[in-house]
């Protein structure tokens, strides 16, 4: 269940009026942060991009922002 995730993955907002392909960007984001616990760098080379990049879009997508 959604209580069993850790709170990074609960509270993780995906902007609603991004495109359905940034969507599927946003989730893969989301769970490669969770598959590294949230360790950005390696996160990054796991997608195969930049670091800074990365929290770009972070940003972006408002990935584990709680509001």
């Amino acid at each position: 269940t959604i209580k069993d995730l850790p709170a990074e993955f609960r509270y993780a907002r995906i902007v609603p009026d991004i495109r359905p392909s940034e969507h599927l960007e946003a989730g893969k984001i989301i769970d490669t942060l969770n598959k590294v616990q949230w360790n950005k760098t390696k996160a990054a080379q796991l997608l195969g991009i930049d670091r800074k990049t990365l929290y770009r879009k972070i940003r972006l997508f408002k990935i584990g922002t709680s509001t």
